[in-house]
């Protein structure tokens, strides 16, 4: 059986993507894609936190602007943390984007009606 730690998402970023360069040198953008859950419920949405790691994050910064539409490919990583006053362990999941790919902004999109 083959198993892998695999995503693809298409979706609308939420707002502008926020680029970081860490102490230990790391460079990180994080932004927020809006997905819909099912085609026949527009409603239902997910709003799933995205990471870029390395080079790719200052493009990443500037091609992941809010309301253009981006495909997202990457795999998830999780963190837990004990939390020492109820016990209990906090798992954080973290999608993280091994390709971003702009496909079409919002002004465009208004233009091409």
């Amino acid at each position: 059986m083959l198993i892998t730690n695999h995503f693809r998402l298409v979706g609308i970023v939420y707002e502008n993507a926020k680029y970081e360069e860490r102490n230990d040198g790391l460079k990180v953008t994080k932004f927020t894609l809006v997905v819909k859950n099912d085609p026949r419920k527009p409603k239902e949405k997910n709003y799933l936190p995205i990471y870029v790691k390395g080079n790719d994050a200052v493009l990443a910064a500037h091609i992941c602007r809010s309301g253009n539409k981006v495909a997202v490919n990457g795999r998830i990583e999780t963190i837990n943390r004990f939390d020492h006053k109820t016990g209990s362990i906090n798992v954080e999941i973290m999608f993280i984007a091994e390709d971003t790919i702009y496909l079409i902004n919002k002004a465009t999109q208004k233009t091409n009606r």
